[in-house]
């Protein structure tokens, strides 16, 4: 079958941008975000699941475009339906959740007067958690716009934009200085957690191994079993993600250490220290490209005092270069602001006082987490006891 090249900007005209999302229940939140990005859109279209709140009244302030979708226990399902009502030239995929600031927003209008560069597909930086101070402790690159009547949504829960055409030739293009922020409501995390882990279970019980899409449910399955402290299930399910990736691919990415991670986090909760031990020593050949199985490595390491392999092991963390994978968080506080604190702790027992006042003012200057500023000014403090006795 012939390829089929993305069409271009063929006309002077300026575009247009359909804002597309789903809610329920919403009303804490709706307005706040949609008043962040209207005016950036031509068109606002919200679908409501079933909202019991004064969700779907708040919507109606925004747009004459609000409809109804009975839910399904798919995600993809509803967002099709969103985009089918959309009429513009691009859909911005949106969530009640998420919002962008006027700098931001000014940015995109800039982008969008360029019709996105021609590109089919852009990609901005999520910021998917925040501090108290309103910085991002991780983020992710991600899509966000996408050209009309070129995709669909696929997998019920943690849905997928897949081409419409698989041998289209579209273009994707990355904004990484661009950043939308997720506010996270907590006040109902244990009621989300419980729907997504009912749809992911049984998404995965339908689904095989070899699926698209399989390991991105399985993998974000764990993360929510961890929240939740089930942390044999996070194990099992760990190494049915590891057994999975094995077979189907022969270089594992960050994304795939970060269950690693959890893997791991998970043994020592259960106090299984020499299981995490093989664990990470099984993986470290086959990951030995990543930056986080060397962290992993080194906390192994240290759990055990050997020290001096644990400083080895962060060192060797440093040196290798965090790569920014679409998709997977990039969390900064664990992939270099936890090793650097680790490297101070252990300079300090060495009492290489120079190397560790030199990690612990990065740390300050560049941590969002107030309790890693605490701790690097707590040993700042002893560093300048020891000196004065010493």
């Amino acid at each position: 079958m012939a390829t089929i090249k993305s069409t271009k900007k063929l006309t002077n005209n300026p575009t247009t941008i359909s804002l597309c999302l789903i809610v329920k229940d919403e009303e804490k939140l709706l307005a706040g975000s949609l008043d962040s990005v209207k005016n950036l859109v031509d068109e606002i279209i919200i679908v409501d699941t079933g909202s019991t709140d004064n969700t779907v009244e708040i919507a109606n302030q925004y747009t004459n475009k609000v409809y109804y979708f009975e839910w399904i226990d798919d995600f993809a399902a509803a967002r099709n339906f969103a985009q089918s009502k959309a009429t513009c030239d691009y859909v911005f995929r949106w969530d009640a959740d998420w919002l962008i600031s006027v700098e931001e927003s000014e940015k995109i209008q800039s982008l969008k007067k360029d019709w996105f560069e021609n590109a089919d597909q852009v990609y901005f930086t999520w910021d998917t958690t925040l501090n108290g101070d309103g910085k991002p402790t991780t983020t992710s690159l991600t899509y966000f716009i996408y050209r009309s009547g070129y995709y669909h949504w696929e997998l019920p829960i943690h849905e997928m934009l897949v081409q419409n055409n698989p041998n289209a030739l579209l273009v994707n293009k990355s904004w990484p200085d661009i950043h939308i922020q997720h506010l996270k409501d907590f006040t109902t995390r244990d009621i989300r957690s419980s729907q997504n882990i009912t749809i992911m279970e049984s998404a995965l019980q339908k689904m095989n191994h070899r699926e698209i899409g399989y390991t991105r449910i399985l993998k974000n399955y764990i993360a929510e079993l961890y929240l939740i402290n089930r942390f044999d299930s996070v194990v099992d399910n760990a190494r049915i993600y590891l057994q999975s990736v094995q077979t189907h691919r022969s270089v594992f990415t960050d994304f795939d250490a970060t269950v690693v991670d959890l893997m791991v986090a998970s043994l020592i909760q259960l106090n299984n220290l020499s299981e995490a031990k093989t664990v990470v020593n099984e993986l470290y050949v086959s990951m030995n490209h990543l930056r986080r199985i060397h962290i992993l490595a080194g906390d192994i390491a240290y759990f055990f005092h050997d020290f001096h392999n644990a400083a080895i092991e962060y060192e060797t963390a440093q040196n290798i270069k965090i790569v920014v994978e679409t998709f997977a968080v990039m969390d900064v506080e664990r992939l270099d602001i936890y090793v650097k604190l680790q490297l101070a702790k252990l300079y300090f027992a060495s009492k290489d006082h120079e190397k560790s006042r030199e990690n612990l003012y990065y740390i300050i200057s560049n941590s969002s987490l107030d309790q890693n500023i605490m701790e690097s000014k707590h040993l700042l403090n002893e560093i300048k006891f020891a000196l004065e006795v010493g």
